[in-house]
């Protein structure tokens, strides 16, 4: 079993905003763990026709991560490269384990 300093659970944006902090807090030792054959989290997950955001397109982006987006609400596409191109711009994909249900996990105090 491999012991990492951080572990981040899903690839979402939440995960994707959660590594940008590692990265900027100088932490290195961190992988993700997302239980899906690909990454993104929710948006890339919902593939059904029309699939769209409810509000407006900047509130899905990470503050320090600005993106042109489109139109006001975002359509799902849209979404899905705007997650890869977090993903990919911050290496997260390299660090990336997937296929990983996690069950439990064990906290080291030190």
């Amino acid at each position: 079993m491999d012991v990492h300093e951080v572990i981040v659970i899903g690839s979402g944006f939440s995960g994707q905003s959660a590594v940008i902090g590692l990265q900027k807090a100088g932490i290195e030792d961190w992988i993700v763990l997302e239980r899906r054959s690909f990454m993104g989290g929710t948006w890339c997950q919902n593939t059904y026709p029309g699939a769209a955001v409810d509000v407006q397109s900047p509130l899905y982006s990470i503050s320090s991560e600005p993106y042109p987006w489109s139109q006001i609400f975002a359509e799902r596409d849209e979404l899905e490269r705007y997650t890869n191109f977090i993903i990919d711009k911050h290496h997260i994909r390299e660090r990336t384990e997937l296929n990983a249900d996690v069950s439990a996990l064990d906290w080291d105090d030190d």
